[in-house]
């Protein structure tokens, strides 16, 4: 077997700091040749001697598979076809200039965003804001089957005043197994019935007919108060999709601040003749 003689230095893996590493060749392919030194580091210290055994062998087996892959490619592929140094020149250049301009970006860039210019984006570009969903604002509470005091939860989800609003909230942290009568975000349709069991084959119907709900099942009771509706196709309320502005106000900051840098960078060595156009 081409793994003897694994056992005993996969014991020493865990402690191997008195083993010349570079005197353990494991396996050779060809003229290239792999010693314990070379894979040291990927055997977790501590591990027992089987474990160890099994992961020496696989990495062997690995590193060998692969230098024989190389090795036949390097035989049958044409030169053309083997010439890979201007791509990996290019992709050094790629990963420079790259890692530059995130740098440039993380110290130079402007951060803060106004609300002005959140709404002014926003005027600007209703046309890129078009709901891709049907969205509403809700109240809504979930309620054990059998409660003392559901028909009255039921009466004062139907007030406004804020005497009401706070003896609603006081039985809902009573009785409720989840509730939401204070949060004012939208929140897709789709989302609402992962917690309201809703079904409705057209949920803008739905929406247009129904703004007091409550519905039931075998385990509880459900309330729904749906106070605002946004449907499919119109556009996006500025609050739904302010994360989305301020995503694309930052980005455009940096194509901004990249394109600048790039400019002067060349003006410059073009002042200094160091760019010269011939």
């Amino acid at each position: 077997m081409i793994f003897a003689g694994l056992a005993s230095m996969a014991g020493s893996c865990s402690n191997n700091e008195d083993l010349d590493p570079t005197a353990q060749p494991l396996a050779r392919v060809y003229d290239k040749v792999l010693y314990f030194d070379d894979i040291k580091e990927m055997v977790p210290k501590g591990i027992g001697k089987e474990d160890s055994i099994l992961m020496v062998q696989n990495i062997i087996y690995n590193w060998g598979k692969d230098q024989l892959m190389v090795a036949k490619a390097e035989f049958n592929l044409g030169d053309d076809q083997k010439d890979f140094e201007e791509l990996v020149e290019q992709y050094r250049s790629d990963l420079l200039k790259f890692t530059y301009q995130q740098e440039y970006i993380n110290q130079n860039l402007d951060t803060n965003i106004s609300e002005t210019e959140i709404q002014e984006y926003y005027a600007a570009h209703p046309q890129d804001f078009e709901l891709k969903e049907n969205i509403v604002k809700v109240r809504f509470a979930v309620l054990p089957r059998e409660i003392p005091k559901y028909d009255e939860i039921r009466k004062l989800f139907r007030e406004t005043s804020e005497e009401d609003r706070e003896e609603l909230q006081n039985l809902l942290l009573s009785y409720a197994t989840n509730f939401n009568i204070t949060d004012t975000n939208w929140v897709s349709f789709e989302k609402l019935t992962e917690i309201i069991p809703v079904r409705t084959y057209n949920q803008q119907e739905f929406l247009q007919r129904n703004s007091f709900v409550t519905l039931d099942d075998s385990l509880s009771n459900y309330i729904l108060v749906i106070d605002k509706y946004k449907v499919k196709e119109s556009v996006s309320p500025l609050p739904y999709i302010r994360n989305t502005i301020k995503s694309i106000i930052l980005n455009q900051r940096k194509l901004t601040l990249i394109e600048e840098m790039e400019k002067k960078l060349v003006e410059d060595a073009y002042d200094k003749k160091d760019f010269e156009i011939y």
